[in-house]
């Protein structure tokens, strides 16, 4: 118990953390694209956020990255693994060098990790600088119950706790989890059929659009045509589309066999 807050998802545990270690002209390392929540409320806060790009095929260089990190001397850095858009996994030697090398707290934020990643979850008290997030609102499909936390060393923990609002889980919340995690038997299940729906989706999709490998329960790809968004919605189905440097990329979320069958056909049907 001494080494995890539970909160407003692990974003409340994100802007916490924040708080305890980011002022005014601060800098927040990290590597993009990624969850832009990290910027939001670094910004907020008055930081600097600096991202270092993940190559061509969206793929983490740790050496480049510790490179940039010594000479930054960011007061914080951030990896999520498996990345939030691209999917990018990052190895547990990569993170294990990252947390070697930094002189700061090392977040890592393993939202999607049930669905393929190496996770550090085990390796909190073996470094200081190292605090694990996750939530239930991947895996365990709990995103509107708003359930979170973060590990840590002991330490790290007591200082985060003095931010933390008293009242910030409710007790719906809290009753939604426990009765999620009492049956957590089935979660294994979900995740399988998840991942192999995946896989069955990635192998049709390659043949009309660029898809990246990568872990979580969505398919990051690439495509030349303009109109494939509005194409798509016009048949009642909604993906994630990206602007501004990644246009033209988009993400898919594996969802139930009618959703993703209902998406192969539309895509079928648009490449016609």
């Amino acid at each position: 118990m001494d080494n995890i807050i539970v909160g407003n998802g692990s974003s409340e545990m994100i802007d916490l953390i924040m708080k305890c270690t980011l002022s005014p002209g601060d800098k927040l390392l990290t590597f993009g694209p990624t969850f832009s929540i990290y910027e939001l409320n670094a910004t907020i806060l008055g930081a600097e956020t600096v991202t270092l790009a993940l190559d061509q095929s969206f793929r983490f260089d740790e050496r480049i990255f510790i490179k940039e990190m010594l000479t930054l001397e960011p007061s914080l850095v951030i990896l999520c693994n498996p990345n939030n858009p691209t999917g990018t996994l990052l190895t547990r030697s990569q993170i294990v060098r990252v947390l070697d090398a930094s002189k700061s707290i090392v977040v890592l934020d393993e939202a999607y990790i049930e669905f393929g990643g190496d996770s550090v979850l085990d390796l909190i008290d073996a470094y200081s600088n190292l605090i694990v997030l996750r939530t239930l609102s991947k895996a365990y499909g709990l995103a509107g119950a708003r359930v979170g936390y973060m590990a840590s060393c002991e330490y790290n923990i007591q200082i985060v706790n003095k931010v933390r609002p008293p009242y910030n889980l409710s007790v719906m919340g809290q009753s939604v989890a426990l009765e999620a995690l009492r049956n957590g038997q089935e979660l294994g299940q979900s995740v399988e059929d998840i991942l192999q729906a995946k896989v069955e989706m990635t192998h049709r999709l390659k043949g009309q659009v660029r898809v990246y490998p990568g872990g979580g329960n969505f398919i990051f790809f690439s495509s030349d045509r303009e109109d494939l968004y509005q194409q798509l919605l016009t048949r009642g189905i909604r993906i994630r589309k990206y602007s501004g440097g990644l246009k033209g990329y988009y993400r898919v979320t594996i969802g139930t066999p009618e959703e993703n069958k209902a998406l192969l056909e539309a895509m079928e049907a648009i490449y016609e």
